[in-house]
């Protein structure tokens, strides 16, 4: 990934198995031992790493055995539109490194 961080605008929504606020966010135990949860954002415009990300949208599908912080996630990421050339390429492993750090040990 190219130098820089991150500069985003766009949407987010989130939802999951546990209670009206999620404990696993924060590092506490799910509400019921395991939680399940998604995670879909749009990005409206922005970069990551110098590269823009404008218009993409993805989501994230999680399973979480345990206290978020122990590791042991069972996640799939769905990426939507991203084009058929180079520049798709670019920002596709953009994305992926990105969650890899965000998500690392987990």
């Amino acid at each position: 990934m190219t130098g820089g961080g991150y500069d985003l605008q766009g949407t987010m929504l989130e939802a999951c198995s546990c209670g009206v606020l999620c404990p696993c966010w924060i590092g506490e135990d799910p509400d019921q031992g395991s939680c399940d949860a998604f995670n879909a954002y749009h990005f409206d415009r922005g970069t990551i790493g110098g590269v823009d990300v404008s218009g993409l949208s993805f989501v994230q599908v999680a399973h979480i055995p345990g206290n978020v912080l122990a590791g042991n996630w069972q996640r799939v990421v769905f990426v939507a539109d991203l084009p058929r050339n180079a520049m798709g390429k670019v920002q596709k492993n953009v994305l992926r490194e990105t969650f890899a750090k965000l998500y690392a040990e987990r």
